[in-house]
C-alpha cells in the first residue's frame, strides 16, 4: 500500500490482523521505515501492555516482529555488527516457536540475507 501515512498503515494493518489471523509480512523500502512500522504495530496490537506487566517479556509473546538487516556483505573483510545477527537470530527462533501468527516487519534489504531452512535452524537451537 502506498500513499498512506506511517501511523494510519500501521493502524489499517492491526484491524487487518484482527480480522484475518493469518501470518503477515510487510517489507519496507528502508531500515528506518521498518523499524517504526514495527513500533507503530506494536502500539496498535497492544503489546505494549505485555511490556508493561511483566520486567521481560518473552519473545515467544510477542505478535510483531521487526527482522533487522545485516548491513555488511558476506563477501566483504569486515564482520557483521553483532547485535543485528543476534536480534535477527532472536526473532527466527522465535518465529519458529510461535504459537500465534505473526507480523513480521522487515527492509528490503534483509530479504538478500540467506538463512537455515526452518527445521535445521530450530534443530540447532538451545533454550536454556
Amino acid at each position: 500500500m502506498t500513499g498512506l501515512s506511517q501511523s494510519y498503515l500501521a493502524l489499517l494493518l492491526a484491524a487487518l490482523r484482527d480480522a484475518d489471523d493469518r501470518p503477515i509480512i510487510i517489507v519496507t523500502t528502508d531500515e528506518s521505515q521498518a523499524q517504526q512500522l514495527s513500533d507503530d504495530l506494536t502500539f496498535f496490537i497492544g503489546e505494549s501492555e505485555i511490556k508493561k506487566e511483566s520486567a521481560a517479556p518473552s519473545l515467544l509473546q510477542k505478535r510483531v516482529f521487526y527482522l533487522p538487516s545485516v548491513s555488511s556483505s558476506p563477501y566483504s573483510e569486515i564482520s557483521p555488527d553483532k547485535v543485528a545477527v543476534m536480534r535477527r537470530q532472536a526473532v527466527l527462533y522465535a518465529l519458529g516457536r510461535s504459537d500465534s501468527p505473526p507480523i513480521v516487519v522487515l527492509a528490503a534489504e534483509s530479504l538478500r540475507r540467506k538463512v537455515l531452512a526452518p527445521a535445521l535452524f530450530q534443530e540447532h537451537c538451545h533454550s536454556y
